[in-house]
């Protein structure tokens, strides 16, 4: 039972490189510190790697959504479905000592096509990804004292 744990270490978010717009480095290095105050708000205390009874992994990347929005050819269907960038966050809790999974967690959210003055903030996307998939981790069990 993952909530029975105590202690945890957050590495630096791994980040996938490569493609026409790359994740910039201080979005992980957010995404890092935010999974650090979610966890303590969860109970969950720091500590070494080496003393860590859990190791919590961010992996970044850019995917695609597929959504279905409306056409404006009127020779065409209603409903077309489109390709729209997006961010892929996924959470991993492993056991330090043999690296064995104990849970997973992944968030998908759009990012704008073009940078409008009404979008959000990249990072306020990622950070919002980040918030919905560690709401489904665990909180820690008090400890019996």
């Amino acid at each position: 039972m993952l909530s029975a744990f105590t202690t945890v270490y957050v590495p630096p978010a791994i980040i996938a490189r490569g493609g026409p717009d790359p994740i910039a480095p201080e979005i992980g290095e957010s995404l890092q510190v935010e999974t650090k105050l979610q966890l303590a708000r969860r109970g969950y205390l720091f500590a070494a790697p080496a003393q860590a009874d859990l190791r919590v992994e961010l992996y970044l990347r850019r995917g695609v959504m597929a959504r279905r929005t409306w056409s404006s050819d009127p020779d065409a269907s209603a409903a077309v479905y489109r390709d729209f960038p997006a961010a892929v966050l996924e959470v991993q809790v492993l056991d330090p000592r043999d690296s064995s999974e104990l849970w997973r967690g992944e968030g998908r959210a759009r990012l704008p096509e073009r940078r409008n003055f009404f979008d959000p903030d990249p990072e306020t996307i990622w950070l919002d990804t980040l918030g919905q998939v560690l709401d489904a981790l665990p909180v820690r069990a008090p400890s019996a004292s």
